[in-house]
């Protein structure tokens, strides 16, 4: 049987930016990866030559492009929010699972190139994982589920083999680095896997994460402007348990935020027992305190004057909102837990804090969505939104819904108009704020109805 061959070309040697910098160069020709996203030319040694990359890379990378574009009728609503689908009893049709051509494709080999094809995709590994962690994050933002998801946790997958999760203790598959850009490179990789593995979990109940949590001694990213210049300096990095007084990269700052918004989603996956209950509450008590502190000061950063600050920590500001609605949310309904009706103290503390809680966040949104907004609308420079600012709007904006169909107060409805306008306005660059406003418009509004 003739096997796919590739067309594309690849250098035998690194390019000589990343060679002067250190970094590991993904050898495309004309252009590496790298070269690319910062928008720089890429040359190559003289003596380089063009080599074919494996067929396996092709082949996997053929499947991930074949992901990209939507084959089914799989409703996103599963898993932009499963409580929604869960009350309006709504099912999958799996009737025709029409799969990927390249999937359909890989049935019809033989084993022993099935066989070559793993091999040589576990050799390329390294240079795969980043790719599909962009892949993920366009899946993600462009509402192409179950795609997201299942590459999401592809993702983990890939890292965990490397042992990228866990360099000190877990087997390295690859000879383990040593120069700072190569480590720090790696500690940027996995964070990144890990704030979208905590994502697209956040309207997932009981599902396990497809990497562990993050330990109390992990270092977060060091800051930007070293990384984006390839050069070591002694700027140390930040334990995830820092104080958010002190100074923090963009990138640093949502790793925080993620890690704040993994804790919420374990407490609130938390099944407790009645002796356990106790203890339950007040954890739920000290994430209010940290995750609420942690998004007061984000949001002061952000409501700042200079515009640049805002863009600096709509990805963190976003995934901490979404913490923060996710945790009021599930506390706010709860029913009482004792057989008396009477309630143990903590859950009644529980439960004024995130009522208080909610009634705070709905202005102190909108105010950012009014501002995002804006220089959203007069194409600011440097201001851009992403999915996980545009899942905090949409979460809050279904609260404020629920809150005005559910008390006299006006004031929702205008909250939930300016939450909405800031959607519209992101919908253009992002599919999934087209999905959140869809869902508001035709499932959300039901239910009040």
């Amino acid at each position: 049987m003739e096997q796919p061959k590739l067309e594309m070309n690849m250098s035998n040697l690194a390019c000589i930016t990343c060679r002067r910098q250190k970094r590991k160069c993904t050898r495309e020709i004309p252009s590496c990866a790298l070269c690319l996203a910062n928008r720089r030319p890429c040359n190559y040694p003289a003596d380089s030559a063009a080599v074919l990359p494996l067929p396996a890379t092709e082949h996997v990378a053929k499947l991930h492009l074949d992901s990209e574009k939507p084959r089914n009728s799989f409703p996103p609503l599963f898993f932009l929010d499963s409580e929604i689908f869960t009350l309006f009893k709504s099912s999958v049709d799996v009737s025709d699972p029409n799969l990927p051509e390249a999937l359909r494709e890989l049935a019809t080999f033989d084993d022993a190139y099935l066989l070559h094809l793993s091999e040589n995709y576990f050799q390329s590994t390294h240079r795969i994982l980043p790719f599909a962690i962009l892949l993920g994050y366009h899946e993600i933002s462009s509402a192409i589920y179950p795609a997201a998801f299942l590459t999401v946790g592809h993702c983990a997958r890939l890292g965990q083999a490397m042992g990228i999760h866990d360099r000190r203790n877990a087997p390295q598959m690859f000879k383990s680095s040593v120069s700072w850009v190569e480590v720090e490179e790696m500690r940027r990789t996995w964070w990144a896997v890990f704030i979208l593995d905590r994502f697209v979990n956040i309207a997932l109940e009981n599902r396990p994460f497809a990497c562990s949590e993050v330990k109390p001694e992990e270092l977060l990213p060091a800051e930007d402007g070293t990384w984006d210049k390839g050069e070591q300096t002694v700027t140390s990095s930040l334990a995830v348990t820092a104080d958010a007084s002190l100074g923090a990269s963009t990138f640093a700052r949502t790793c925080q935020a993620a890690d704040l918004l993994s804790r919420v989603l374990s407490h609130i996956n938390n099944n407790p027992t009645t002796e356990d209950r106790t203890a339950y509450y007040r954890q739920g008590l000290q994430l209010h305190s940290i995750v609420s502190s942690f998004h007061t000061f984000l949001l002061e950063e952000a409501l700042a004057n200079n515009s640049v600050d805002l863009s600096c920590r709509v990805s963190a500001l976003g995934i901490c909102s979404s913490a923060i609605v996710t945790l009021y949310y599930t506390h706010s309904c709860a029913d009482l837990d004792d057989v008396s009706g009477q309630g143990i103290s903590e859950q009644l503390s529980m439960q004024k804090a995130a009522l208080d809680g909610l009634h705070k966040l709905a202005p102190s949104t909108s105010l950012f969505a009014s501002k995002l907004t804006n220089l959203l609308q007069s194409n600011t420079p440097g201001v851009l939104a992403d999915p996980f600012v545009a899942q905090s709007l949409y979460a809050t904006a279904k609260l404020c819904l629920w809150s005005a169909n559910e008390s006299s107060n006006p004031e929702y409805l205008l909250f939930v108009n300016t939450l909405k306008n800031a959607l519209q306005v992101i919908a253009p660059h992002f599919q999934v704020a087209s999905e959140y406003l869809s869902i508001l418009d035709k499932d959300v509004a039901k239910l009040g109805q």
